[in-house]
């Protein structure tokens, strides 16, 4: 278990335990989108150590986001989510901002890369029981943008020509 949760049914997780040496990743390789969840638990990563200190996650705190935030608060999965008939622990969870940053993350990589298999992931993923999890091609556009402008920041991303 991970923090009292049991990780049978995890595709993935990530442990940023600072108490232990190193963090731990782990991605199920059988299970329904391993490479969109190697991109999800690898955003929760760059969370805590690129864009927080290593014992707290940025998405947390930094003003870096807020721009982002406010792309994902205004997006149809977001209203889905807070107005889905879930459990209050699960709207917690996927509204999180640790779950949003690593969500958003791993569709960003799917969408700007344009591998095939990470977008059938986000595909399956929105043809799922719960589909709020990723967003929508047109739902996602301002929100990649804006992560678009917190990596080119960063110089992650090359200046707009």
């Amino acid at each position: 278990s991970l923090n009292g949760k049991s990780l049978r049914n995890a595709s993935g997780w990530f442990n940023p335990d600072p108490r232990r040496p190193n963090p731990q990743l782990n991605v199920k390789r059988t299970g329904p989108w391993p490479k969109l969840t190697a991109a999800h638990e690898l955003g929760h990563a760059l969370d805590w150590y690129a864009f927080g200190d290593g014992t707290t996650p940025g998405s947390e705190s930094a003003d870096l986001f807020d721009d982002w935030f406010d792309a994902i608060d205004r997006s149809n999965a977001v209203q889905r989510i807070r107005n889905a008939p879930l459990p209050q622990r699960h709207k917690t969870y996927f509204l999180s901002r640790r779950e949003r940053c690593a969500r958003s993350y791993a569709q960003y990589i799917a969408t700007r890369s344009g591998d095939k298999e990470m977008l059938k992931g986000v595909a399956d993923t929105l043809a799922s029981p719960m589909p709020e999890r990723q967003w929508e091609e047109t739902d996602f556009a301002s929100i990649a943008d804006a992560m678009d402008e917190i990596f080119r920041s960063r110089n992650w991303l090359r200046p707009q020509q």
